[in-house]
């Protein structure tokens, strides 16, 4: 798999070396690259670099004066010293000014390519057209930031967090297809929930129940997330703080009451949260994971779907941000199975099958031969999994850039 995104928590020191972490997918990032420098590391790198525009040359592992110079212009564009050396700096702002170039993005038009007289704006613009973008964003509810005009990483959230409830394509781009949803958006006391107006949760007649959504905080938010917890949908902390775990517990507490699933809290889900008839894991014939594991695949898909949204963090184990074996580890753990932790680790420890049931891992080939990427068969010909461009997002096995290179399965 394309691996675009790098850990945001690399430590900045002018001359550290970092040691390869033990069980992670792959080592870029964990050290110093300069010229003379050559590997797998560096050949992702200039992958980096040349989908996101910065490097023309070879993406061959070698470091060289052409590498060195890609190197380069990304680090006067990112505003830091340009001396060619790829160290935890410039991994840092990599995953800061990451453009999710990556081809695992929506198969959706993208924005960023549709043709219309609206302007395009992506991170990096500034001026009133953002200012006045960050004001529609946050009349929608969707943006908590200030409106300063500048489209950094809050304003790119923002936009992607839009795009994702309207379901265009998610690219954090605000171009014609961004702007034409954001014109034809409409929302009820700031709830959404318009792909399914026969449920949705404007549709209630309820009122007086404070709408909550990503973003808010407070004892109303705990108070929820409690609830969330009770049932079984939340596995995270009750800290009153709306976070993507929190909106993904939401999101299948909304699909276990039959409701539209945009992970905004209003009337007809605090109607939902309510009914004690509505909980998580409940299934008429509920089907095991495998003869190793110790749950149910209701329960496996459950906790898997909580994660939606949380951002991909390469080497990430931790529900602050996923990589894909990170995420299936972790996934997996939480339901009584114990997995290795790399992709290639995990693809031979499990038993390989035909076709894939609810429940068993798919696999990929991406960046390099062989498994370098997997998810979690939901069934319908859909896995769940963390892309390096999308973080924890359910994609089709039959997507054009998946379907090619699906290389097999294996339960546990």
């Amino acid at each position: 798999m394309k691996k675009y995104a790098y850990p945001a928590a690399i430590v900045a020191a002018a001359t550290v070396v970092f040691a390869a972490p033990a069980a992670a997918d792959a080592a870029l990032g964990d050290q110093t690259l300069r010229q003379g420098s050559k590997g797998s590391e560096v050949k992702e790198l200039q992958d980096w670099l040349k989908g996101n525009g910065y490097h023309n040359g070879a993406v061959d592992g070698i470091y060289g004066p052409a590498t060195a110079g890609s190197v380069q212009a990304f680090q006067r564009s990112a505003g830091i010293t340009s001396d060619g050396i790829a160290g935890s700096n410039t991994f840092s702002k990599m995953s800061l000014n990451q453009k999710q170039a990556s081809p695992e993005k929506s198969s959706k038009a993208s924005d960023s390519s549709t043709s219309s007289s609206s302007s395009v704006l992506k991170a990096g613009a500034s001026g009133s057209d953002v200012r006045d973008l960050q004001a529609k964003l946050k009349s929608k509810g969707f943006h908590t930031g200030s409106l300063d005009g500048e489209f950094g990483p809050v304003t790119k959230s923002s936009v992607i967090a839009f795009q994702k409830a309207v379901g265009i394509g998610v690219d954090g781009v605000a171009g014609p297809n961004t702007f034409k949803a954001l014109s034809n958006f409409k929302s009820s006391s700031g709830s959404t929930n318009d792909s399914n107006p026969a449920k949705s949760d404007t549709s209630s007649s309820e009122t007086g129940t404070k709408t909550l959504r990503q973003g808010d905080t407070g004892n109303s938010v705990k108070s929820m997330q409690q609830t969330l917890k009770s049932k079984g949908f939340l596995s995270g902390a009750v800290d009153g703080q709306f976070g993507p775990q929190t909106a993904g517990a939401v999101k299948a507490l909304q699909r276990a009451a039959g409701l539209s699933t945009d992970g905004i809290v209003g009337p007809n889900t605090w109607k939902a949260l309510s009914d004690s008839s509505v909980k998580n894991g409940t299934s008429s014939s509920p089907e095991k994971v495998s003869s190793g594991s110790s749950g149910s695949v209701s329960g496996l898909i459950s906790t898997a779907k909580q994660f939606i949204g949380v951002p991909y963090v390469w080497g990430g184990t931790t529900t602050r941000g996923f990589d894909c074996s990170g995420f299936t580890q972790y996934v997996y753990k939480q339901n009584g199975t114990s997995l290795p932790r790399t992709v290639a680790q995990q693809y031979a420890a499990s038993k390989k099958v035909s076709s894939p049931q609810v429940g068993d891992m798919v696999f990929f080939t991406t960046y390099k031969a062989g498994a370098s990427h997997n998810g979690i068969y939901i069934g319908n010909n859909q896995f769940i999994h963390a892309g390096s461009s999308t973080g924890v997002t359910i994609s089709s096995m039959s997507n054009p850039y998946w379907a090619p290179r699906y290389i097999g399965a294996g339960s546990f």
